[in-house]
């Protein structure tokens, strides 16, 4: 008995080394991938995506002012500057000043993180943290096959973690953006002054189809390209073709009226493993993937392609515009069931049904 003890201790000591030894070595290979001067200039591209965006960077730098506001109007324009590169910009919140958000309620938990309403200086931030509450951390506890209590919180972390890690290498419009973090220890008390893994992001609103209908059918268009122009970053990404494994509607938020990926729990560049092409069908559906070396060759792309249509895509657009332009909008939304079909081609094309719409 003794022995198990001292086993299941030295795992879990392997197990938080092994957060930390993870952490810190993707944090050296963004420190020299950020620092080579040939990768800068590979990585900075322009993507045209024909609309009224923002320019999240200028330059590929932000002002001091920008780095201390966590809420900032920015000028439309129609370009994106650098939103397929990772900017290793200055954060607002650290362990040295994290402490000094006031946490004013909790605004909802999850499998993996519970998120709280905090403010800094005036300003509102989503706090994310690893509690009790979360499903991941109370299943453990109601199975009672921990050595002891604080192991049932190491998964949870480990996906907080990562999620904080992917937010820092990935950086698009259309993801939720990270203004600070602290990783102390594998402390969970809940409070940010001592708490061991914090992530603080931007705060914005709960995103529902239903709802977001009731906006204008040219801002609905133009969240449909933009989030198009996400899909085609996943699949070009830093990190590799990414799929959302798991994709609800509830992983999104709008901030400044634009709808932004928050939640990236379930992000991976793994591709699925077959045996046969049948098991490379999305939703039972055909779409002409292979399985190649015992994966499905290609399929993260059309994965999330599929899914954000029948998810958000389809249920925003229904209705809002005239039965001519509601008809072109209809068959490029059907280009998707095409086997070779892309984001891109698809982005694409409702831009030029925008386009038409507006003149």
């Amino acid at each position: 008995m003794h022995f198990r003890l001292k086993y299941r201790g030295f795992l879990t000591f392997c197990g938080i080394a092994t957060l930390y030894i993870y952490y810190s070595m993707v944090q050296l290979t963004a420190d020299v991938y950020y620092d080579d001067p040939y990768l800068q200039v590979k990585r900075n591209v322009v993507r045209d995506t024909g609309t009224n965006f923002t320019t999240i960077y200028n330059n590929g730098t932000n002002s001091s002012s920008d780095s201390t506001i966590v809420r900032k109007s920015l000028s439309p324009t129609i370009k994106i500057e650098n939103c397929t590169t990772s900017q290793h910009e200055e954060e607002v919140f650290s362990c040295s000043n994290i402490s000094n958000i006031k946490i004013l309620k909790s605004l909802g938990h999850g499998v993996t993180k519970e998120v709280f309403l905090g403010v800094y200086d005036g300003e509102e931030v989503a706090v994310k943290m690893v509690t009790s509450k979360v499903q991941d951390v109370r299943k453990c506890l109601q199975r009672k096959k921990y050595w002891k209590e604080q192991d049932c919180y190491l998964l949870a972390n480990y996906k907080l973690l990562k999620e904080m890690l992917f937010m820092q290498q990935l950086h698009h419009p259309n993801i939720l953006k990270r203004i600070g973090y602290c990783v102390r220890n594998e402390k969970t008390s809940g409070h940010v002054d001592d708490h061991g893994v914090i992530s603080v992001a931007e705060l914005g609103s709960q995103f529902t189809p239903g709802k977001y209908r009731r906006t204008s059918w040219e801002q609905r268009m133009t969240t449909t390209i933009e989030l198009l122009d996400l899909l085609d970053y996943f699949a070009h990404s830093p990190l590799g073709s990414l799929m959302m494994t798991d994709m609800k509607h509830t992983q999104f938020l709008v901030v400044n009226n634009r709808v932004k990926l928050g939640d990236m729990d379930d992000v991976t560049n793994d591709e699925q493993k077959c045996q046969t092409e049948k098991e490379c069908y999305i939703d039972k559906i055909n779409y002409g993937i292979k399985c190649v070396n015992g994966i499905c060759k290609g399929i993260n792309a059309k994965f999330n392609l599929h899914f954000f249509n029948s998810k958000i895509f389809s249920l925003i657009l229904q209705s809002g515009t005239s039965a001519s332009i509601a008809d072109e909008t209809r068959r490029a939304l059907r280009g998707i069931k095409q086997p070779n079909s892309t984001a891109l081609e698809i982005k694409q094309s409702l831009q030029q049904i925008l386009v038409k719409y507006k003149s």
